[in-house]
């Protein structure tokens, strides 16, 4: 682990202190211990909950809870809890059994949501690939950013709406597609047919020139041009 957030999510899940993963052996065939008592771990997640709460109060009091999580007292030492970390995904147990410790357990499920991959990011890019494109080059960054913010996030709204399968999955890129450039393609189809299905009058696309296809003129060799010149000295004579 090199992310400093990474340790205080090790120490947030509960299944790594569970009676069955601690009575365990380890890849090297030593006995596990708890995360927060690993020399690596104990440096940095401590100042992890301090960069994440800037409330010096709050801090404290979820450095006082955490004490009772790791060690199963207080309102985490209740049978059900402990026998549920064993079992039970990290942000469900803490949000089963985080409640009598609110200021934690938000963390946690802050902490623990978080995204284990770079998909969330590569279709951002994507997306700003989309808008600030070679037909699209005088859009300055913080326009194209803006641009890439309303899209992206209309897109997530859009999916929430009860007539999202009626009126705006069609605008939604497709999600068995992985090329983002083709279902930007077939959305601005759809848009361009939908503008001027009213027996509007069509715009004038542009034709594209195919360069390959033009007549190419080459330049006249010295020698003809010796020859042009010698055949007009003696038409003048």
């Amino acid at each position: 682990m090199n992310v400093p957030l990474h340790f205080l999510a090790y120490v947030l899940t509960p299944h790594y202190y569970s009676n069955t993963w601690l009575q365990s052996l380890d890849p090297k065939g030593e006995k596990r211990k708890k995360p927060h008592v690993d020399p690596d771990v104990s440096k940095v997640y401590l100042d992890v909950v301090d960069r994440l709460l800037r409330n010096s109060g709050e801090a404290c009091i979820v450095r006082a809870q955490l004490s009772e999580f790791v060690c199963n007292t207080g309102v985490f030492g209740r049978p059900q809890a402990i026998q549920d970390k064993r079992t039970m995904s990290a942000v469900h147990w803490w949000n089963l059994h985080g409640a009598p410790a609110p200021e934690l357990c938000g963390l946690a499920v802050k902490v623990l949501s978080q995204s284990i991959n770079s998909s969330c990011a590569e279709r951002a890019w994507s997306t700003y690939g989309f808008i600030h494109s070679v037909k699209r080059n005088y859009l300055n960054a913080n326009r194209a950013e803006s641009l890439v913010y309303v899209h992206y996030n209309h897109r997530l709204l859009t999916r929430y709406r009860e007539d999202y399968e009626r009126s705006y999955k069609n605008w939604d890129t497709y999600v068995e597609d992985n090329s983002m450039e083709i279902d930007m393609a077939e959305i601005e189809e759809r848009e361009y047919a939908l503008i001027f299905a009213n027996g509007e009058a069509q715009p004038t696309r542009s034709i594209p020139v195919n360069l390959s296809n033009e007549v190419s003129i080459e330049k006249p060799s010295s020698s003809s041009r010796r020859g042009e010149i010698s055949k007009r000295a003696k038409a003048t004579n």
